[in-house]
């Protein structure tokens, strides 16, 4: 593999981990966790400055990827959304699926495979399912409310769904009545206007990194084993049901994609040294 296709690798995994993270039901920290990039991004948010230089140049290319999968694809993807919802939840379910095993085997990779870790993934699942519910039950809209006040909490739901793989934003800024609004802020490119949402994502990673970094050193297994019930808990959720044999071709496109972009190997040092 030459010098030049990793670069390639880790800006296309920015951009479905950054357009993920703008699909309703969809989490871009799984993403980035099922891609092996979520364990160093918490290091970086972490401790910022000892590992921004031997960081910078591996996290350039998936920056600028889902900086640009977000600008770029925004309105691409709410029309998706709305016209083809099957075939785009289709697409992601197939993204999850290709990197099951990529998954499976780093929850396992220093720990091996213990009966405790399947019971925290089940209880995962079980919490996250009646957390599912609970949402499908709520009405009500907050859309009416002070838009800079409902953006600042919009940008900390979007670094909670960055730094708690599982946690769907989208979905919740729907059940808010701030999603449509977030959206075409990021598709009119409103600088001004996604102010607040950037300066709530930066301070909820900010405060959240550190303590998400902790469990990763020294709950590893435990941590992934979580990650795995919830993904499998999303799976079920989103799930729009059977809507014949293209959603399913669609599927196996967004698998095939995840499972060339998985076989990428980020080779990270151990996280729990540093």
């Amino acid at each position: 593999m030459n010098q030049v296709t990793p670069v390639i690798i880790r800006f296309l995994q920015g951009m479905i981990i950054g357009v993920g993270g703008i699909i309703p039901g969809v989490s871009g920290g799984v993403m980035a966790v099922l891609f092996g990039i979520y364990e160093r991004f918490a290091a970086l948010m972490a401790h910022p400055i000892k590992r921004l230089r031997q960081d910078f140049w591996y996290f350039l290319p998936i920056g600028i990827g889902g900086a640009l999968g977000i600008l770029l694809f925004a309105r691409l993807v709410v029309w998706a959304f709305d016209t083809y919802q099957a075939e785009t939840i289709y697409f992601f379910l197939g993204c999850i699926l290709g990197t099951a095993p990529s998954l499976y085997r780093t929850a396992t990779s220093r720990d091996g495979m213990r009966p405790l870790f399947l019971f925290i993934a089940l209880l995962a699942f079980a919490i996250m399912t009646g957390v599912n519910l609970y949402f499908e039950n709520t009405t009500g809209s907050m859309a009416n409310g002070n838009l800079t006040v409902l953006f600042l909490i919009s940008g900390v739901i979007l670094g909670l769904g960055t730094m708690l793989p599982g946690l769907s934003a989208a979905a919740i800024m729907i059940y808010m009545g701030t999603y449509d609004l977030v959206m075409e802020r990021i598709a009119s490119v409103d600088f001004m206007g996604m102010l607040p949402v950037v300066l709530g994502f930066c301070i909820t990673l900010l405060l959240l990194a550190r303590f998400i970094h902790y469990l990763f050193c020294h709950f590893h297994g435990q941590v992934y084993f979580t990650i795995m019930g919830i993904v499998i808990a999303s799976l079920a959720a989103i799930w729009p049901g059977w809507h014949g044999w293209l959603p399913v071709a669609v599927a196996a496109v967004g698998f095939i994609l995840s499972r060339w972009l998985s076989k990428f190997d980020p080779n990270e040092p151990d996280l729990a040294h540093i």
